[in-house]
């Protein structure tokens, strides 16, 4: 920086100035509050098991395959946030919304300790770029922003440290201690608050293993020099980070499942990817138009003599900056070595499970975009500035300027914020720039699927058969959606054919089960639902499948056996209460399957299944007048329950009421013309009229 710096000044008052970047963060992500989960979202939250349970917590910690990613205190954060609001988004929204703006704060801090120049409008320009909004919109990436909050105050705490220290020249010197003593425990009560604060970026996410790189990059910006006595301390954090990072890029690989001919790349490939990736992202900082949630892939090819234009240029940019260094200052140097360090585990170095679609996401960036941001922070005030000093016209101009870049920032984080509402309107916009995203079109499809149109979702996942039919997930993709059109005997090949090229894929294992169970034929989904507990025992989806699957085979033991670890997982669940219910039924335990009954009704009143079999227990149990209250709620809420009526029926017959039951029974045939024994029952009431009650036969599940 320039030793006489007559740029104006560019920060409100320090009291208003922290209150009016919190309101701006939360004004310009007012969409995303309301908006709801969307991809990944359901193994991070909707549909993570570990959430569910008082044992889940242990698990977050201490089983590295029961999560996604090994990041615990992201899970922690959602185990706790689902205890206090289930699975309502606009509280996992709320609370990253509200990290953000804190992460905003504290570079604030930070930048004004370093006595930066334009350091609240540094951290203004981080809080509403729009290329925050992929970390910030979406659930998953928490990842993103609660592990940025424990590296900014990471950074700050020892940075703080090594002033103290006198280790960085910012213009003011250490303060001098009262005590050599008390200055020694003070000193490393700080150094141990920033390791643990770091120790907390890492469990969050483990891109922030940079920090003692930043570190030192900041002291040698400060001070022209690196010494021993700066490098000493920040190695035992170095230490944790390639701990860290090895850990992750071993996940990646063996759970994520990044390997394969997707990340078959050289050495010179993935310098390439670096290259274009390093300029693609500084060019969305500085024209973030269009975002896009899935960016073209790349085609890489080292035999093409331009593709490396891109990695020698920005060699030659950071040579160029050292060589000027003694000019222009350390600082352009300094925030082009942090953004490409920050970067650095995202740009194609390491396998990760983003690559098979894309190299590049706007999330990469969101802790790199500083070093940029910060630079243009500290420029544009010089832009204005004058040797002379200032007039009046002249701040008023960098005020309107300012005001100008923010508002469009802000205006554009907003509008982007919007594509984030559903999972739908994400993929459709992402199709819209993207039109070849195989990945896009795949998730779409299984989205229209699920609403009812699965002709164009067949459509959707086509295209992706076609462009990636290498891939055991686009055939179980189309037998899903076949599946849900009711279509199962079709759906069966794919599913097959996916497990032909990967015979561990669990989907398929998971959608052929389902697929014979449509078709009838339980024993056969048993031994795939099995591979899939095999590899996911606590699945509690899976658990109460199978458990049907072994009712359907007549194994009740084994099915009750399965629905109860499925109700350990999810207590509360009516499927699984109702599941141990008929288990318990047909092995003729009718005192605790009613009680399992009353438990699915409690949980969900309008469980109409649940009312007609309480009723076959009462009814069994000799409690006439409550077994045809409870078939009366069961059609009630569903008049056209066919086994309903007709049980109503049997137990009017066995009541006496010969007249009621023909009226029910006629009922059932307008329902269901073909239904024999209902046919038969009538066509003898008619005849001869009613039986004696004990001589009717008793309803049945």
């Amino acid at each position: 920086m320039a030793k006489h710096d007559t740029a104006p000044p560019l920060a409100p008052s320090p009291w208003f100035a922290g209150p009016l970047l919190v309101a701006l963060v939360f004004v310009a992500y007012l969409p995303a509050i309301s908006a709801g989960f969307i991809w990944d979202d359901d193994h991070y939250v909707t549909q993570n098991p570990v959430l569910r349970t008082q044992d889940g917590l242990n698990r977050i910690w201490f089983d590295l395959g029961a999560t996604p990613q090994y990041y615990p205190l992201v899970h922690t954060s959602f185990w706790i946030e689902y205890r206090l609001y289930r699975l309502n988004p606009i509280g996992y929204h709320a609370v990253n919304i509200l990290l953000h703006a804190a992460n905003a704060v504290v570079l604030w801090q930070l930048l004004r300790r370093l006595h930066l120049r334009g350091a609240w409008l540094a951290a203004t320009l981080f809080a509403l770029h729009p290329i925050s909004v992929e970390s910030v919109a979406w659930v998953t990436e928490r990842k993103n922003v609660l592990s940025a909050f424990f590296y900014l105050t990471a950074a700050i705490v020892y940075i703080r440290w090594m002033q103290r220290r006198g280790d960085l020249d910012v213009g003011t010197p250490p303060s001098p201690p009262q005590t050599a003593t008390a200055s020694r425990a003070t000193g490393r009560k700080t150094y141990l608050l920033a390791l643990a604060l770091f120790v907390c970026a890492l469990l969050s996410k483990t891109v922030t293993a940079s920090l003692p790189a930043a570190i030192l990059l900041i002291a040698w910006w400060k001070t022209g020099r690196l010494t021993r006595r700066q490098v000493l301390p920040t190695l035992p954090m170095f230490a944790l980070a390639i701990a860290a990072a090895a850990l992750t890029a071993w996940m990646e690989r063996s759970e994520v499942g990044a390997e394969g001919a997707d990340w078959n790349f050289s050495i010179a490939d993935r310098f390439l990817i670096a290259g274009r990736a390093c300029w693609f992202y500084l060019a969305k900082l500085l024209w973030p138009h269009p975002l896009v949630f899935i960016y073209p892939r790349w085609t890489i090819d080292d035999s093409q003599w331009w593709q490396y234009a891109f990695p020698v240029a920005a060699v030659a940019l950071i040579a160029t900056l050292f060589v000027l260094r003694h000019r222009i200052g350390r600082g352009p140097l300094t925030a082009a070595l942090f953004f490409g360090g920050t970067l650095f585990p995202a740009l194609g170095f390491f396998n990760v499970y983003p690559m098979r679609f894309s190299f590049v996401a706007d999330h990469f960036q969101y802790l790199a975009a500083i070093g940029p941001l910060t630079l243009i922070a500290a420029a544009i005030p010089r832009i204005f500035s004058r040797r002379q000093d200032q007039d009046r016209a002249n701040v008023s101009t960098l005020s309107l300027a300012v005001i100008a870049i923010l508002t469009t920032l802000g205006t554009l984080t907003f509008r982007q914020a919007r594509i984030y509402r559903d999972i739908e309107t994400l993929w459709r916009h992402t199709l819209a720039h993207n039109p070849d995203c195989w990945m896009a079109h795949g998730n779409l499809a299984k989205t229209l699927a699920e609403r009812g149109d699965t002709a164009t979702a067949l459509d959707h996942a086509r295209r992706v058969l076609d462009a990636r039919p290498d891939l055991p997930s686009s055939h179980t993709n189309y037998g899903d959606i076949l599946s849900i059109a009711r279509r199962p005997a079709e759906a069966i090949p794919y599913y097959q054919r996916a497990l032909e090229i990967n015979p561990r894929h669990l989907k398929a294992h998971f959608g052929l089960a389902d697929a014979l169970m449509a078709l009838n034929r339980p024993a056969d989904a048993v031994p795939h639902y099995q591979s899939v507990l095999e590899a996911r025992p606590d699945f509690p989806t899976c658990l109460r499948r199978i458990g049907a699957a072994y009712e359907a085979a007549g194994r009740y033991a084994d099915a009750l056996t399965s629905y109860t670890r499925a109700l350990e997982l999810q207590p509360q669940s009516a499927e699984t209460l109702y599941g141990i219910g008929r288990a318990n039924f047909f092995m003729n335990n009718l005192t605790v399957a009613g009680e399992f009954f009353r438990r699915t009704i409690a949980v969900k009143p309008d469980h109409a299944e649940a009312c007609n079999d309480l009723a076959t227990v009462l009814a069994a149990l000799g409690n006439d007048a409550d077994a045809l209250k409870c078939l009366d709620r069961a059609i009630q809420i569903n008049p056209d329950y066919v086994v309903a009526r007709f049980n109503r029926a049997l137990l009017l017959e066995g009541l006496g009421r010969a007249a009621d039951a023909a009226a029910e029974l006629q009922s059932v045939l307008r329902l269901q013309p073909d239904h024999a024994e209902a046919a038969e029952r009538l066509a003898r009431l008619r005849t001869v009229g009613s039986p004696t009650p004990t001589s009717a036969p008793m309803p049945r599940p």
